[in-house]
């Protein structure tokens, strides 16, 4: 064979030969949260051997509490999840929906005391307007709705949020006026863990809640630890009581 010829064969062929060039490029990891802790609570989170969220554990000092994802589409979004607390026989399960941009569409919760057989108990519906989600909570049999109206920055940061109850009254606000430059950890998880709301790229760093009807306003403050890929491992809210300190595990896979 000429020479010419061996190296165009060398050059196609997937596997790599001794008398072929080896390929040296580095594996491509990516960081995934492991666990999180605030006060006396853990959360734990696991993935399946295809890197894929599969259950989380949130642990009190008087129950655990477990969310076990059985099914998924074809972008890896779980699709259908159960929820178990111990100690009860009550089992809530959960089917998502996802658009074109893995954003939620929707959510429908089932709950079961047999556990065999569920009965619808409430729906989660999402709209997106421009740089708005809006979710809409139903009841089951109820005709009232709750609506959470979540606004969201160019920069991809959540702003606002405004709830409305079930009368139609807008009774709170929250603002978040300020974020770091760094990672957040939010991103790495499905937005499941958030009722379906969309996560922020960064951290926020100064947080104002308002109650409408009463005109209480509350501000706090946040300030944080990374690491040396700038995600962030602790965060300290001042302005309750007593500081609040999440702190936050990851691995590379």
């Amino acid at each position: 064979m000429k020479k010419t010829h061996f190296f165009l064969f060398c050059t196609a062929v997937v596997i790599s030969f001794a008398s072929c060039k080896k390929n040296d490029s580095p594996a491509i990891t990516k960081t995934y949260l492991t666990k999180q802790t605030y006060r006396d609570i853990v959360q734990n989170y696991y993935y399946d051997a295809q890197n894929r969220f599969s259950r989380m554990e949130y642990i009190d000092p008087t129950f655990t509490q477990t969310t076990t994802v059985t099914a998924y589409d074809a972008n890896n979004n779980p699709t259908e999840y159960v929820v178990r607390t111990t100690g009860t026989t009550n089992v809530s399960k959960y089917n998502a929906t996802y658009d074109a941009q893995g954003r939620t569409l929707s959510i429908e919760r089932k709950d079961s005391i047999n556990p065999t057989t569920y009965t619808l108990a409430q729906t989660f519906s999402f709209t997106y307007v421009g740089n708005k989600q809006i979710r809409t909570s139903t009841t089951a049999g109820s005709s009232n709705s709750t609506v959470l109206e979540s606004i969201f920055g160019s920069d991809g940061n959540f702003q606002e949020s405004k709830f409305t109850n079930l009368a139609g009254v807008h009774t709170t606000t929250f603002m978040f006026s300020g974020y770091d430059n760094k990672n957040s950890y939010e991103p790495l998880l499905p937005h499941i863990l958030r009722s379906g709301i969309l996560p922020s790229k960064n951290n926020q760093t100064n947080e104002v809640f308002t109650n409408v009807i009463t005109g209480v306003t509350n501000t706090y403050t946040a300030t944080h630890i990374y690491n040396a890929d700038n995600y962030v491992t602790q965060t300290t809210y001042t302005g309750v009581t007593t500081p609040l300190v999440y702190n936050y595990t990851y691995e590379k896979r």
